[in-house]
Order: C-alpha cells, then structure tokens, then sequence
C-alpha cells in the first residue's frame, strides 16, 4: 500500500515538474468545477427539502 503510494507521489511529482504550469491551472480548474457542482447540488437540495416541506 505504501509502496503504492510512493509511487503515486512520485509520478505526480514528475508530471508537476513537466508541466507544472498547466498541472496547477487543471487542478485549480477541477476544484473550481467540483466546487460549483457540489453548491448546485446542495442548492437543488435544499430546494428540494423547501418544496417537500411546503406541501
């Protein structure tokens, strides 16, 4: 499992020293994208949770 790990690590750090740049824009952009989808989701929720209370 470490091993595993170790090896991960490495790899990601490798492809970070290839493309750090881009590396950094995509994961911010990942993070921003996975952020707007989780507030949509828990807004259509709480939407949901507001309609169902409300019949």
């Amino acid at each position: 499992k470490l091993r595993e790990f170790i090896d991960d690590d490495y790899r990601k750090r490798s492809l970070k020293k290839i493309c750090d740049h881009e590396h950094t824009r995509d994961i911010a952009d990942a993070e921003r994208t996975d952020k707007t989808m989780r507030n949509r989701q828990s807004a259509s929720l709480s939407v949901r949770v507001y309609l169902s209370a409300s019949e």
